[in-house]
């Protein structure tokens, strides 16, 4: 892939989803007349940088929602609550093997946007992991404690 040209819409675009490196310097280019006399603070006064914040998995609104997959249906349940930052532990073994595994490319294709981890807690059940969420050890006890095997990187 060519380089796109020095700060334009395309190149922050391309930075922003993560395809492409922020280049080490910009050239300069003539900036827009501000709206209403006030200048745009810069995309990284705007979002803080690239810093996600670390959020913990502890209260009872963002524990880990366990979902008994029925039909590829139930995918909307599971990717909901994980955009919403809540983890998701889903298990398959309701399903046969055509559905669950129409459920698994749903499911990572949800965790690669979203910048999540998707990690196999028994054989046929899976812990979707928001980016920056932490599961809380007692959180792991309560899934252990119910016969799924979490990692410690999980």
């Amino acid at each position: 892939m060519s380089s796109p040209a020095p700060q334009s819409f395309w190149t922050r675009m391309l930075v922003y989803l993560g395809l492409w490196e922020e280049p080490e310097s910009y050239e300069p280019v003539a900036e827009a007349t501000p709206v209403q006399g006030e200048r745009e603070p810069a995309f990284a006064e705007r979002t803080g940088g690239n810093v996600r914040p670390l959020r913990l998995a502890s209260s009872a609104a963002e524990r880990t929602e366990i979902v008994a997959v029925d039909s590829f249906d139930d995918c909307e349940q599971i990717a909901r609550r994980y955009r919403d930052g809540q983890p998701v532990l889903f298990d398959l073994a309701g399903v046969d093997r055509t559905t669950a595994r129409r459920v698994i490319d749903f499911v990572s294709g949800a965790t690669f946007v979203l910048r999540g981890s998707l990690t196999k807690v028994a054989s046929r059940a899976f812990l979707l992991v928001p980016d920056g969420v932490v599961v809380p050890d007692e959180e792991r006890l309560r899934l252990e404690a119910r016969g799924y095997r979490l990692a410690d990187g999980a």
